[in-house]
């Protein structure tokens, strides 16, 4: 008896189970409302060139994100007196990277065994963080430091 009623809570818990993973399609997610997403949406229907596109936007916003660290290290240069402030930036940006990676590490883990849609939660997660970390930067650069 206990047998079967164990059998019956594993196949109830199954079939949950498969009908939230087929409610949670990466495609009906709308968590990023960035510009260049959505133009990626729109242009590509399927994964792997949806995913292309991704590459080229997460590039681009990678080397503006560069361009905005290298504006801050040159402000935080030109105050001489304040290297700790220089050295502590060079850490909050190495730190920054490995958050946002594991970040969008376990939200590509949670899409698996779908792999295609997984790589592209990723990517969206990265470009995502990229720009929030861009617009933090450009707002900081705004200040005059002493």
């Amino acid at each position: 008896m206990f047998y079967k009623k164990f059998l019956l809570l594993c196949f109830l818990i199954f079939i949950n189970t498969t009908a939230q993973a087929d409610s949670l399609n990466v495609n009906n997610v709308s968590r990023f409302d960035i510009a260049e997403v959505k133009h990626c949406q729109s242009k590509f229907s399927d994964n792997v060139t949806y995913s292309t596109c991704l590459d080229s936007v997460l590039t681009t916003k990678k080397r503006e994100l560069e361009t905005w660290q290298t504006d801050m290290e040159t402000k935080l240069k030109k105050v001489t007196s304040r290297t700790d402030a220089l050295s502590l930036f060079a850490a909050s940006s190495q730190e920054f990277e490995q958050f946002k990676n594991k970040n969008c590490k376990w939200q590509y883990l949670t899409f698996l065994p779908d792999v295609e849609s997984a790589v592209n939660m990723s990517k969206e997660c990265q470009v995502y963080m990229t720009i929030q970390r861009i617009n933090e930067l450009k707002q900081l650069s705004k200040y005059d430091f002493y």
